[in-house]
């Protein structure tokens, strides 16, 4: 396919005009570039909270192929097709029974043949954290729409990010949830508390018995 044909096929004109709109909604000054302020309110505009703002000024770095500091429609829009194909690549690794969508079922399965053990709760927890239109299964637009200024495409990053960024949901929402992998936080907060207040005590304790033997000494 010449690269004629490419510019008049309905599909690729379609997320060219996506990832231009994007862009425009992103540039508030409306300058035709991005700065990494712009970038962070324009994303804290459109809901992307979990997007930190070191992950917010890789992606800059990343996407910035000038080096100028901010980025270019053209810019915007090249490292987007590129991340985006990435992405598809993961998520079809994810979608086991090839069908277009991802389930609990298929990220167990998924996460077995990387390696990695997880139980039928958390799977379900990845899956409603990316799941907006609760069908209980993850489309790529929604998987995409959720990555997509996560400044990393490879696969353990992404599902580092992804498991760790569902606790904190998890938390934030008050729900009693495990570290996935690791010891509770809140048996290291309940610990830190204990030990915090066996130092005080001990230092209390020690406090006391040296006022308690000046004032002997001086009786």
């Amino acid at each position: 396919m010449s690269s004629k044909d490419l510019l008049a096929d309905p599909g690729v004109v379609a997320e060219s005009n996506r990832l231009k709109n994007l862009f425009d909604k992103l540039d508030l000054n409306k300058d035709g570039r991005i700065d990494s302020e712009e970038l962070a309110a324009g994303l804290h505009n459109m809901g992307y909270f979990h997007i930190s703002k070191e992950q917010i000024e890789m992606f800059l770095q990343r996407s910035d192929s000038s080096n100028s500091g901010d980025l270019s429609l053209q810019e915007f829009v090249e490292y987007l097709q590129k991340h985006e194909k990435q992405l598809h690549f993961v998520f079809s690794k994810l979608d086991t029974n090839k069908d277009g969508r991802v389930n609990s079922a298929e990220i167990k399965v998924a996460f077995k043949n990387l390696g990695i053990s997880i139980g039928v709760e958390e799977a379900e927890k990845l899956v409603s954290r990316i799941d907006d239109d609760n069908s209980l299964d993850i489309s790529f637009e929604e998987w995409r729409d959720y990555l997509m200024f996560h400044p990393s495409s490879n696969i353990d990053d992404i599902i580092e990010y992804w498991r760790q960024e569902s606790y904190l949901t998890q938390m934030d929402h008050g729900e009693d949830v495990g570290t996935p992998g690791t010891v509770s936080l809140w048996w290291w907060f309940l610990l830190s508390i204990f030990h915090f207040m066996y130092v005080l005590i001990h230092c209390m304790s020690r406090s006391i018995f040296w006022y308690l033997s000046s004032r002997y000494q001086n009786i």
